[in-house]
């Protein structure tokens, strides 16, 4: 069930960035928080698995959201909006 989840998880933030976004914050703080328990699994796969979804929004942040950039997409927006209400979102 554990793969199954991280899974889903995975082809959410990669494909459907959309869906994931435009969750309301408290949901995608929940989800951040599951990838990063995912991280910390001692299974490699999932552990992997976890780290290439985080940085595949973490990509997309750096893409979309830079200082002084106008933001368009309503995806980055959102993202730009749950970071600034969660600022530990994503930990060092």
């Amino acid at each position: 069930l554990t793969h199954s989840y991280f899974d889903l998880l995975e082809v959410l933030c990669n494909s459907h960035k959309n869906f994931i976004l435009n969750m309301v914050t408290s949901t995608f703080a929940h989800i951040i928080g599951s990838l990063e328990s995912g991280i910390k699994i001692l299974d490699f796969n999932i552990s992997t698995q976890c780290a290439s979804t985080v940085d595949n929004l973490t990509a997309f942040y750096f893409n979309n959201i830079t200082v002084g950039k106008i933001l368009t997409l309503p995806s980055a927006i959102n993202l730009a909006r749950h970071i600034a209400e969660c600022p530990n979102l994503f930990p060092e």
